[in-house]
């Protein structure tokens, strides 16, 4: 019984799902600074880097995951009852206003100053540290392959620059936008957890 303890704790809770601690934990870190007793304003950093990759289409659906990476990022945010997300469009019109590039290095570098001028005190953004899809040969032909993502979602403060959150989680799937959602979910959890 006890080694099922922190699965029932969770479920009872409702903060995770079995599919939150399954295979591959999370590791994450806060900051002493970080108290989740209080609304935060965060803002969500568009664009996703990919760090390392050896399978060369990922990097061609670079846009549709970074799409997707930020609309699953949103919804999973959304529910830690204690942020308050700013707005993509009003994100868009800082951004066109600073002429800043969608490249998600270049956004990661000025995050903590556009979240200053939307007001916000914290600002997200996520990398996917390493996207490999492997492939199953079976004689000649390809018979499927899986995807196998790692990615890390950072949350900083506006005012300091300093670190207040890093979760870094491990997802396996077999089509990329389930597996993606999968990791940003992992990523995400702790936060939910915390009161």
């Amino acid at each position: 019984m006890v080694r099922y303890a922190p699965l029932v704790l969770a479920l009872l809770v409702g903060c995770a799902t079995t599919e939150d601690l399954e295979r591959g934990y999370v590791e994450y870190a806060t900051s002493p600074q970080f108290k989740l007793n209080r609304i935060i304003t965060l803002a969500i950093v568009p664009g996703v880097e990919i760090v390392d990759t050896a399978d060369s289409s990922l990097m061609d659906l670079r846009e549709e995951i970074s799409r997707k990476a930020y609309d699953f990022l949103l919804r999973e945010l959304m529910k830690v009852p204690t942020f308050d997300i700013v707005e993509r469009r009003d994100l868009d019109k800082v951004m066109e206003e600073l002429e800043l590039s969608n490249s998600p290095v270049a956004l990661r570098e000025e995050a903590p100053r556009l979240g200053k001028l939307l007001g916000a005190q914290a600002v997200a953004y996520f990398t996917l540290l390493e996207a490999d899809r492997i492939v199953y040969p079976f004689g000649d032909d390809e018979i499927g392959w899986f995807y196998r993502l790692t990615g890390t979602l950072k949350i900083l403060d506006v005012e300091t620059g300093r670190l207040l959150y890093q979760a870094t989680a491990t997802a396996e799937g077999s089509d990329l936008s389930g597996t993606l959602e999968k990791l940003i979910r992992k990523c995400v959890s702790p936060l939910r957890l915390r009161r």
